[in-house]
């Protein structure tokens, strides 16, 4: 059960593990319903809707980093859910460091086999450290005003 609905999920991983998914968007983007959400780092940041946004917040973090790998540690679905707990390993542009970050992630997927919402849940503070920079820093990289 689910091996359908885990197809949109496993392209969208696959092409992040091309190396240049700015390049593919389109191709990207098609994994995506209209009007899907995505939220990255869940509660840090609110959902982005619609294509539009998720491909700009795509393109930003393409700017800080290269080389993404998604190791897929487990996957777990049903009818209508997919959830990966992986570890994305990646360049960061800005020193080179070759960072690795644990994160689970939770796919909704309608019957046409496009995603409806997408949500990360991983830990910014640990992350921030093992990337060598200060909290400050990590809320520009992930986007985020800093105070």
């Amino acid at each position: 059960m689910g091996t359908r609905q885990e197809a949109p999920v496993r392209e969208l991983l696959r092409l992040f593990d091309e190396g240049d998914f700015v390049g593919n968007m389109d191709r990207l983007l098609a994994q995506f319903t209209e009007d899907a959400t995505y939220q990255m780092s869940v509660p840090g940041r609110e959902a982005l809707r619609g294509r539009e946004l998720i491909a700009t917040e795509l393109a930003r973090q393409a700017g800080d980093y290269s080389d993404c790998v998604c190791e897929i540690l487990t996957v777990v679905s049903d009818d209508r859910h997919v959830v990966t707990e992986r570890i994305d390993h990646v360049t960061m542009l800005h020193d080179g460091t070759r960072v690795s970050n644990p994160l689970l992630a939770i796919f909704e997927v309608n019957d046409d086999g496009r995603i409806v919402a997408w949500r990360e849940y991983w830990d910014a503070l640990s992350l921030s450290h093992r990337m060598g920079v200060d909290p400050g820093t990590m809320l520009g990289l992930m986007g985020l005003e800093t105070a």
